[in-house]
């Protein structure tokens, strides 16, 4: 899905945000990840806050060259920029790179979004899950986007639901109770060719200047074509015509060899009674008195 996977990368190229007290980056589960940098004139560090006072380092930079701790020596390269191959769900959290020869000190919160790959048949309901502690983090909002367009935004305050211009009322819809249980699954009932591609599921928390839009999962649809699925097509020709003849030989086929067997396992047993037959006629004969019948 050459397509899914550019607005996945479109997606990640605007997701990185400027902040007040540093950058804030978004990026979907497995998918690189390259660390924003400044120039320092000497070495320069990449640690992530594990706690208060506690930190692991990611990378060491110096002439231009940044070499990885052990720990993430399997995901990051010496290179002259600091990149995660594949993103994984604990890299979640605050990074800071500092300068040893200046106050530069760049703060980054990395927050990495999950991202689940259903399928559903033409016809069909497909619900995309999406799961959030909606009371904990005063959430206002839930929005559900398709390739970067609305699809679904309900606002729980109002409790009032906005449509983007290819979905519909009954189309889709999320829980009445997602609120209070967290859950901001979008429910999508009859599926078409059209409802596949790349959702995002996000929250808006807080208001005014304070509230801000938080990514939670992407989700990528596959919906299947019936005419393509065979597997319940009671009307399928056989590809073969001549796939009749050639059943029917192997079963006489199956037939004949049976016999043969038969006949083999048999042929013993029916010579063994014959000779018992014999043998006690044999035995009947040499009585006193024994005559035979003409």
């Amino acid at each position: 899905m050459a397509g899914s996977q550019s607005f996945f990368e479109l997606f990640l190229l605007f997701s990185i945000f400027d902040l007040n007290l540093g950058k804030y980056a978004e990026v979907i589960l497995g998918d690189p990840f390259t660390f924003p940098q400044d120039e320092c004139k000497t070495e320069s560090r990449l640690v992530k806050t594990l706690g208060q006072d506690i930190t692991r380092s990611v990378a060491v930079g110096r002439n231009s060259t940044w070499t990885p701790d052990d720990y993430y020596r399997d995901r990051v390269n010496q290179d002259s920029s600091v990149t995660f191959s594949r993103t994984v769900f604990t890299d979640t959290g605050t990074y800071e790179l500092t300068c040893d020869d200046d106050d530069k000190f760049t703060v980054i919160q990395l927050k990495i979004v999950p991202l689940y790959e259903p399928w559903v048949k033409e016809g069909e309901e497909v619900k995309l899950m999406c799961n959030y502690d909606c009371p904990g983090k005063d959430v206002k909002s839930v929005k559900w986007t398709k390739d970067g367009k609305l699809v679904l935004e309900h606002n729980f305050t109002s409790d009032e639901n906005k449509y983007g211009t290819r979905s519909k009322e009954g189309k889709v819809s999320v829980s009445p109770n997602g609120f209070k249980e967290g859950d901001l699954s979008l429910t999508m009932r009859g599926a078409q060719e059209e409802d596949a591609g790349d959702y995002i599921c996000s929250v808006h928390t807080g208001e005014g200047q304070n509230g801000k839009d938080e990514s939670v999962t992407a989700v990528r649809v596959t919906v299947i074509n019936r005419s393509v699925d065979h597997t319940t097509d009671s009307t399928e020709q056989p590809l073969n015509p001549d796939a009749p003849k050639e059943k029917q030989m192997e079963t006489w086929l199956v037939v004949l060899i049976t016999a043969a067997l038969m006949l083999l396992v048999l042929a013993p047993v029916f010579t063994l009674f014959g000779w018992w037959l014999k043998s006690r006629r044999s035995s009947v004969s040499s009585l006193p008195g024994y005559q035979d019948v003409p």
